[in-house]
């Protein structure tokens, strides 16, 4: 499967779970655009309160701090209880939108035509379908946060600051940029993980199975595969863990960079709001609020890049294979019903491992090899069962 970009990945599950459940998916993002507001607000009241403050040094002007007082508690407490009622709904959103999927998906799995299930890639799909059901959910929420709560929260805020002073518009971009560059980056690499590793995975259970089956183990001694197929266990575990590796350290690497670019940005700005302030082009009621806000700012940066997107990055290929799957178009299936056999028949089917010590070792089964509906397999020669099960993975086979 190829990556079909983070961008057109993140439309198709928004469309999907739009479609899937209209109605909530409206309602949980409308809270949090009335918590954007609430927060907006409270920071613009920040503002009011410490300037009504200042100005009243030497004054009798209680009435007017006492209204400032309570109006911004009053914002503050709206903020606080829209997001207690968006966290109620994130719950039920998740727990509601993955059994949605799952029925989807069950119901593609269904019409997937039998035989392709024996194929590893195929079962591949499959898993990682399943999987990326939640990663789903979190990557549509994410989305619609980014937009509705995060995007609105720094738009209205580059409206207050531009409003202010123009040039203060420059403090957005030395909040987030640099760290929302170096995670965005970091999401191919990811992607390209989660792929590779999932063959390894479904590898390695298959060889572990064999492995600790007490009969296989003696019947690869007895016909002197047991090397080989221990090779491929741990060549397999290897790439995996290799791969593991390789990812979390670049990863880490370019994360760290991130937020060090992002702790110089801050210090940029603190030292852009006090030149500022001297030179008296802001009050001390805005150097407040911002100062204030600025730490809400950077949290509010780093929950939405370094943990909710880290997050999706991290699962974004599985997430592609659920939509894939979804999205596959239905095929009339014609070889799901197997009513009309009577039986399979192998006939003259030779077949070798590739031992290097013993390459002569040749089974040979020139008997017809009976498979019986609703009888199981008949056995021409001893260890025919497991030998059967062992024939998709030899790269030595005629017929």
């Amino acid at each position: 499967m190829h990556n079909s970009g983070v961008f057109k990945t993140s439309v198709a599950a928004t469309k999907l779970m739009f479609k899937l459940d209209k109605k909530t998916y409206i309602k949980n993002f409308t809270i949090g655009i009335l918590q954007t507001m609430a927060i907006v607000g409270s920071t613009v009241l920040m503002q009011f309160f410490i300037d009504t403050l200042s100005d009243s040094i030497g004054r009798d002007n209680n009435l007017k701090i006492v209204f400032s007082i309570v109006a911004l508690a009053i914002m503050i407490l709206l903020s606080e209880i829209t997001n207690g009622y968006q966290n109620y709904l994130y719950g039920y959103y998740i727990d509601k939108g993955v059994n949605n999927l799952t029925d989807c998906l069950h119901k593609k799995i269904n019409n997937i035509e039998r035989i392709k299930l024996d194929d590893l890639n195929e079962l591949s799909k499959i898993e990682r379908a399943c999987k990326g059901a939640g990663n789903l959910i979190e990557l549509v929420l994410v989305l619609g946060d980014a937009v509705t709560f995060y995007g609105l929260y720094f738009l209205f805020l580059g409206m207050y600051f531009f409003n202010i002073d123009k040039k203060m518009i420059i403090l957005l971009p030395l909040i987030f940029l640099p760290v929302m560059l170096s995670h965005f980056s970091k999401i191919k690499m990811f992607s390209d993980m989660d792929e590779e590793n999932s063959v390894y995975k479904l590898q390695m259970n298959h060889f572990i199975s064999c492995f600790t089956n007490v009969r296989y183990v003696r019947e690869l001694k007895f016909l002197n595969a047991e090397v080989f197929f221990s090779n491929k266990f741990y060549e397999s575990l290897k790439k995996f863990q290799d791969k593991i590796f390789s990812t979390n350290t670049q990863g880490m690497i370019r994360d760290i960079t991130g937020k060090l670019i992002t702790f110089i940005g801050m210090v940029l700005i603190i030292a852009f709001l006090s030149v500022e302030m001297i030179h008296g082009k802001i009050t001390i009621g805005v150097f407040g609020a911002i100062l204030a806000t600025l730490k809400r700012m950077f949290s509010m940066m780093d929950e939405l890049i370094s943990v909710h997107f880290g997050e999706v990055v991290e699962n974004i290929g599985t997430v592609e294979a659920t939509i894939e799957l979804i999205n596959e178009k239905d095929v009339p299936n014609i070889y799901n019903d197997y009513t009309d056999f009577s039986k399979i028949i192998f006939r003259n089917v030779s077949f070798t491992y590739p031992n290097p010590d013993k390459p002569e070792k040749l089974f040979l089964f020139s008997t017809p090899c009976v498979i019986l509906k609703k009888k199981g397999v008949f056995i021409c020669y001893s260890l025919i069962n497991t030998l059967i099960k062992f024939m998709a993975s030899l790269p030595v086979m005629t017929a």
